[in-house]
């Protein structure tokens, strides 16, 4: 009979553990694999649209009201792509009414297709057309009334986005760069030279003006000349600080209105200013609120009550050394009182022994660098009876 001695089994015990570390390894080898793999597929997707919205062309190529008023609105596609329409406004500049109307049309290279079938319009009203593609370029034109016989004078349209921080999946944050780029489009029958840009930035909850907030680093030169039907991007890089003191009252994650002012020479100096609505989504002041207010007793033959003030980020983690300002009134006496908090995000008022009612009401937090967001407070105000210690 063979017998086996403890050199063997530990030999068995050392195979298996080394197996089940060599697993392991496999196993995070795989995760790490398959995470890159992930990442660089969006990545990739992510610049295949931003290339595809670049290259994207179509533009409209007639826009009518014949006497009867039937709408002619001709689209034509310009670019090797094939282009999904998707969106149809027809603004009534005289009554200043708007009408939007779905689409689902897909043009191949080089086709174009006739949008206003069926489309009924007052020939003796001003109107404005704009078509949008699934990749959010606009086409603009001014509706012509053809028993007028007259030429439209066009317009200079304006645009602006970021193709580093598109929102909601990109949100600017403190000391980030991004680009910015402002389309223009002349739809004008002569040529124009754009001499000046500018760029103001609003806060779209409050309509504050945080410009001040922005620092415009590098530009695509200017001026540049554009004829009737041509576009041009102009490139801007910026750089952002949320330490701003237009961001104080600001607080969390707030979206940006870009208001862009370009001036153009046709034969005289014009200004034109344009706004472009939810164009960014920066990273207000670190917000906090209060989580909770809390009483507790202490104590057995001496009790005391102890009032907590809990304050936490937008992200439900404690902030600390924050100045917790309270109007506090007891069964004796009644003020305003301040704590900081601690590590735990805890601001505690007391000791208190007398017997009878206790209420607290926050009136302010302050922290250098934070916004207090009381809108987000899970209470701001409690009471409590005491019934008293030695």
């Amino acid at each position: 009979m063979r017998c086996y001695g403890r050199r063997s089994l530990g030999t068995v015990i050392g195979t298996l553990f080394f197996l089940a570390v060599f697993m392991g390894a496999l196993t995070v080898i795989f995760f790490t694999l398959h995470s890159y793999n992930q990442y660089y597929q969006e990545l990739y997707k992510r610049n295949l649209r931003d290339w595809e919205r670049l290259r994207e062309d179509f533009e409209i190529a007639e826009a009518k009201i014949d006497g009867s008023g039937g709408l002619r609105l001709i689209v034509k596609n310009e670019s090797p792509l094939y282009v999904h329409l998707v969106q149809l406004w027809i603004n009534n500049l005289t009554d200043n009414d708007h009408r939007w109307l779905p689409l689902d049309v897909v043009l191949s290279p080089g086709e174009q297709v006739d949008l206003g079938k069926e489309t009924c319009l007052d020939p003796n009203k001003e109107y404005e057309v704009k078509v949008v593609s699934s990749r959010g370029n606009i086409a603009y034109a001014r509706v012509q009334r053809a028993e007028e016989g007259i030429e439209e004078e066009g317009h200079l349209h304006l645009a602006v986005f970021s193709p580093d921080y598109t929102p909601p999946d990109e949100v600017v944050g403190d000391g980030d760069t991004f680009h910015l780029y402002v389309m223009y489009l002349s739809t004008l029958n002569l040529e124009v030279n754009l001499t000046e840009l500018s760029l103001k930035f609003y806060d779209h909850a409050t309509g504050t003006n945080i410009t001040s907030a922005f620092t415009l680093e590098a530009s695509t030169p200017l001026p540049v000349t554009l004829n009737s039907g041509e576009s041009c991007l102009v490139s801007l890089l910026y750089s952002y600080d949320n330490d701003d003191p237009s961001l104080e009252e600001l607080g969390g994650d707030r979206w940006v209105d870009i208001k862009v002012e370009a001036t153009y020479v046709n034969g005289g100096t014009t200004t034109l200013s344009q706004t472009t609505r939810l164009a960014l989504i920066v990273e207000g002041r670190p917000g906090m609120y209060v989580y909770e207010i809390r009483f507790r007793e202490l104590g057995v033959w001496r009790r005391r009550l102890y009032i907590d003030v809990v304050v936490v980020d937008l992200d439900e983690n404690p902030v600390n050394n924050a100045n917790v300002t309270a109007y506090i009134d007891t069964p004796t006496v009644d003020g305003v009182y301040y704590d900081f908090t601690n590590v735990l995000g805890i601001a505690t008022f007391g000791p208190y022994r007398d017997e009878g009612w206790y209420y607290i009401r926050v009136l302010n937090i302050t922290k250098p660098g934070w916004v207090y967001m009381p809108e987000y407070n899970r209470e701001t105000e409690d009471s409590y009876y005491f019934e008293g210690g030695l």
